[in-house]
């Protein structure tokens, strides 16, 4: 029989045991409620960070009173104890990894263990589940790529060797030097002042840490391949430091900044002027308005956007200026000239669509504007003057025209009547173009109805109907009558940029194979970034490229909310990804009338014969 003393201590263990394991916290939490708001604090009057549907998994970091402290993603909260279903995980405190081996189909703390690494360091943004699946391989093998390991998406031991030496080293958010979404004061000020020194931060400088500072240290940190984390660590701040020391300085003796003024600025806006970046009065005063031509100089020649035109600024802005279309080109027409000249001139333009006022030898705003249009058409200096260049590519431009003139048999022009212009009339009115009644009269509203229809098919908008004209009209109408989709031109820097909106998804067909996939955007300022939508559409891709990607150009059609658009596509994956399981490591690019690439801010000849090879599709 045991003794009481005996009896004791064996109770006492016992004890212990049950009171370790009842304290060990709930590893995963699910959802059980239709619902269930995520708070900020424990408290059911705190603010709402996330509405939680339905099976939604959360990773339990403590307990407070009847509520749980969980992570969500990005977000860390409280929810109510009675609308969740806890599991418990012992082996959750296990603070290391003693795996050497994980890989796709693994679970379990040390594959949780990998994931909070990977996270920590910002290759890997889902729930940190203990589930080594597709998203987990992608992190991995972002991960191996970063440190020149064979990018196979296991993490073995030489990948785990260099994952913990990363972490530990990782700009850790536990730095007390460190600065980070909620903090203030001079640093944060100082921090502040940086970035916007160097681009990165347009909100004000007002000492707070928030959403826009946490954007720009992101794009600070991707820039200078940190880790892309949004925390302002040691090595963030140092590399923050010596960027800022770098940059075109403040300090410069020569620099011109907001408030200068006298005859050093007015050099300044005339010469930004003459390259097309300042549209105002020459006053030699540095103001708003000449911050924001200095700054979109900056922009096009990839220099540090601030806005002060230091001594790079000045050296770049000197050299632009000596290589434009120069204003001092015997040949050259500009405001204030007359003749003949100037009358051959307005007759090209108005021939291609750029000039609809008289035709009166007279070089006025008219003029300036119509030529400052057909500059930047075809990526010339848009100054408003015609020098030698301009006139080269307009001659060759109204020579290459959809030829429209009075000669053409075909033609309809204002002043025509008869069943020809019923015809044209019903046709329009058939496709939304033309409202007015069809009396057979060609007037202004037939005109303008014609214009309006050139510009949408990328004809030459001149108001006549000549032969080009009126077979693209007949085949649209045939097009709409058979149910298929007519093929638009999307003008991308006229408006097109903003038609299919950052992160709507959208199908791609191929024109040569005819096969379909799906893509999201993800961004794109020259031209559009976007991605395979799942794995099965890379594999479309893939196919679409005889089973490889390719930096070669193809002529596709791009479907979205009703509308088809020519474009043309490289498969080559590049740059940063934001769908991680979609077998797809980066982006693809995608152009469209008149866009440029990023690299050299140029429109890509190929890439607009793929367009215009598009143009001649349909879906």
């Amino acid at each position: 029989m045991m003794n009481s003393g005996l009896r004791r201590l064996l109770s006492g263990a016992v004890a212990l045991m049950l009171l370790g394991c009842s304290s060990a916290l709930a590893d995963t939490a699910t959802v059980t409620a239709r619902k269930l708001i995520l708070r900020e604090k424990a408290s059911s009057t705190s603010d709402a960070l996330q509405t939680l549907p339905k099976g939604t998994k959360l990773e339990v970091l403590g307990k407070s009173g009847s509520w749980y402290k969980v992570t969500y993603g990005k977000y860390t909260g409280y929810v109510y104890k009675t609308y969740v279903s806890v599991t418990k995980t012992a082996s959750s405190s296990s603070s290391s990894s003693s795996a050497t081996r994980l890989e796709k189909g693994s679970t379990g703390s040390d594959v949780k263990d990998l994931q909070t690494k990977l996270k920590k360091l910002g290759y890997y943004d889902a729930y940190v589940d203990g589930d080594y699946g597709d998203t987990t391989v992608a992190a991995v093998k972002a991960f191996q790529k970063k440190y020149n390991l064979t990018a196979d998406g296991i993490a073995g031991k030489e990948t785990l060797k260099k994952l913990d030496s990363a972490y530990k080293n990782a700009d850790s958010a536990k730095d007390v030097d460190s600065l980070r979404m909620g903090d203030s004061g001079s640093a944060v000020k100082d921090l502040q002042t940086k970035l916007k020194k160097l681009g990165y931060y347009d909100g004000t400088v007002d000492s707070t840490f928030g959403s826009g500072t946490y954007a720009a240290v992101k794009a600070f940190q991707k820039k200078y391949n940190l880790t892309a984390d949004g925390v302002a660590g040691s090595e963030t701040l140092k590399k923050l430091d010596s960027a800022y020391k770098n940059a075109d300085s403040d300090k410069d003796d020569d620099s011109l900044r907001k408030g200068a003024t006298g005859s050093a600025v007015k050099d300044l806006q005339t010469k930004l002027k003459k390259l097309g970046f300042y549209n105002a009065y020459v006053d030699g005063s540095y103001g708003d308005t000449t911050v924001a031509a200095v700054k979109a100089f900056q922009k096009k020649y990839n220099l540090t956007a601030d806005g002060v035109a230091g001594s790079e600024t000045l050296k770049k802005l000197d050299t632009a200026y000596k290589n434009a279309d120069s204003d001092k080109d015997d040949d050259s027409l500009r405001k204030g000239a007359t003749g003949s000249a100037v009358k051959n001139l307005q007759t090209k333009l108005k021939k291609l669509g750029f000039y609809n006022a008289s035709i009166d030898g007279d070089y006025g705003d008219t003029t300036v504007a119509a030529v400052k249009a057909f500059q930047k058409k075809y990526n010339l200096t848009a100054d408003g003057v015609a020098g030698s260049e301009t006139l080269k590519k307009l001659d060759s431009a109204y020579k290459n025209a959809d030829s429209n003139t009075s000669t053409d048999d075909d033609s309809l022009r204002k002043g025509a009547t008869g069943t020809a212009v019923k015809t044209l009339q019903t046709n329009l009115k058939k496709l939304g173009f033309y409202t007015a009644y069809v009396d057979g009269s060609f007037g202004s509203t037939t005109e303008s109805a014609v214009k309006a229809f050139q510009k949408k098919y990328g004809l030459t908008a001149d108001g006549v109907a000549g032969s080009a004209t009126l077979k693209k009209i007949e085949s649209v109408v045939a097009s709409a009558s058979s149910g298929k989709i007519t093929t638009e031109r999307l003008d991308w820097f006229n408006g097109g940029k903003y038609v299919i909106p950052n992160g709507a998804v959208f199908q791609i067909k191929d024109v040569s194979t005819g096969l379909i996939f799906s893509a999201r955007r993800q961004s794109g300022g020259n031209h559009m970034d976007a991605e395979p939508l799942t794995a099965e559409d890379t594999a479309i891709l893939k196919k679409i490229n005889g089973g490889t990607f390719s930096w070669r150009r193809r002529a596709v059609l791009v479907k979205y909310n009703g509308h088809v658009y020519a474009a043309s596509i490289y498969s080559e994956p590049h740059g940063t990804n934001t769908i991680l399981d979609n077998n797809f490591d980066g982006q693809f690019c995608l152009h469209f009338y008149g866009s440029k690439t990023h690299g050299t801010d140029r429109v890509d000849a190929d890439h607009q014969k793929c367009v215009e090879q598009a143009m001649k599709a349909t879906w």
